[in-house]
């Protein structure tokens, strides 16, 4: 007979079988949480390396990670799962040439990841995590071009930002001004709208919604009413500063060990600086946001250097002039492990090539003898070796000097002036 308590049973069981299948709202909630990129900092590693990065994605409700710690390669981690309250991200290393799956463990406390993890070797290193916040500003005065069925048209926009708020005017042919409407960023997304009064049509707006990609714009614009969306890009007019020449030519001013508890013993000979191998970094003084960069150097054969942009981002240098094949994430100027140079332009080693870099924000434009090898490329967080994961910040440039010989004799920074 079907009683009571035999409903009662059978609903006890759908419940349950059910909080099997599917995650409850919180749950779902406290994966959320956890998602996204993260600046990590180490404490006590008993040297400089104590940056990291940690990423964990969601994909069809499953999770995933890349993990960077301390030095070398950016990879994938083995699995990511979150226990109740906890992160616990595994990723496989090898200790003393034998496969070891590490354990990163985590909880959010005040919107931190405060972690740990236990090393192959036994030691502990305790951690935390803050959430990687790309800082932009869109100010500044934007020449504009936009691609519509009658043709291209050019204009200028001009924006004052405050908080996610934008403002500012729109000047069109004939000097035509509007004001910027309802403009908004969100994340890494610029909105806003210009209002027309059209002869003889009553009052119009074009809409329009771009990707903000350091001093590009990329996005489309929509008529009021309208389905069909047209394209236009701009580009900020930039001001920059004078020139500044960070190595003089004749001794180390302005320069520093990146560990002052270490021997040291780059040194400037015949006009450049010059590292004895196996050696330490060294670091400017001085710290920049936003740059143009023009780096000469000269690596000794089989050399591998790099240089670090706001000391955090590695422009790899290697001999590979006699590499076969396409460049890598390990070629020479690469972003490293990250970025692969979209050709090869090396000299042979001993002759001095010439790198210019330039970032804005996470985007960067690399060209090297006179070839671009990125074009405004988005960086999505350090590299291995960074002097710290504090990506919003200013930060120095920073010369690898532990793996080849190498050699630097000019080094100029233009900083943006706004």
């Amino acid at each position: 007979m079907y009683t009571r308590l035999t409903h009662l049973a059978a609903v006890v069981v759908l419940a349950t079988l059910l909080s099997l299948i599917l995650p409850c709202a919180s749950d779902a909630a406290k994966v959320a949480d956890f998602l996204g990129r993260w600046e990590i900092t180490i404490a006590q590693t008993g040297d400089t390396f104590h940056s990291s990065w940690l990423e964990v994605t969601e994909r069809e409700g499953k999770l995933s990670g890349k993990l960077l710690w301390r030095w070398g390669s950016v990879t994938d981690v083995k699995s990511v799962e979150v226990a109740g309250e906890e992160l616990r991200v595994t990723r496989r290393e090898y200790y003393e040439d034998k496969p070891v799956d590490v354990v990163y463990a985590a909880r959010l406390v005040a919107g931190k990841l405060v972690g740990s993890v236990k090393n192959p070797d036994g030691s502990i290193f305790h951690w935390t995590g803050v959430r990687s916040i790309e800082k932009i500003d869109v100010s500044g005065t934007w020449p504009l071009t936009i691609q519509t069925p009658r043709g291209t048209f050019t204009a200028t926009l001009i924006f004052n930002q405050r908080g996610a708020g934008v403002s500012g005017k729109y000047i069109g042919q004939g000097n035509r001004e509007a004001a910027i409407q309802n403009g908004k960023l969100d994340g890494t997304t610029l909105s806003f709208s210009i209002a027309f009064q059209r002869p003889g049509q009553g009052a119009t707006a074009i809409h329009y919604s771009a990707e903000v990609q350091g001093d590009k714009l990329t996005g489309t614009a929509r008529r009021d009413g309208g389905e069909r969306t047209f394209p236009f890009t701009a580009r900020r007019q930039r001001t920059w500063g004078q020139p500044i020449q960070l190595f003089n030519g004749k001794d180390l001013a302005g320069w520093r060990p990146r560990d002052a508890r270490r021997e040291f013993h780059w040194s400037v000979k015949d006009g450049a600086m010059v590292n004895r191998p196996p050696d330490q970094d060294i670091v400017s003084e001085k710290r920049f946001q936003d740059f143009k960069v023009h780096v000469e150097f000269s690596l000794a054969k089989g050399s591998n250097s790099g240089v670090y942009l706001r000391g955090r981002y590695e422009l790899q240098l290697v001999d590979d002039f006699d590499s076969p094949g396409r460049p890598g994430k390990h070629s020479n100027c690469s972003i490293y492990s990250r970025i692969a140079p979209s050709v090869k332009a090396s000299r042979k080693a001993g002759e001095w090539q010439t790198m210019e870099a330039t970032l804005v924000g996470r985007w960067l434009t690399v060209v090297l003898n006179g070839q671009t090898m990125m074009d405004n490329v988005h960086l999505d967080g350090i590299t291995g070796g960074a002097l710290d994961p504090n990506e919003a910040e200013p930060g120095p440039f920073t010369f690898q000097g532990d793996h080849g010989r190498v050699r630097f004799r000019k080094v100029e920074v233009t900083p943006a002036l706004d």
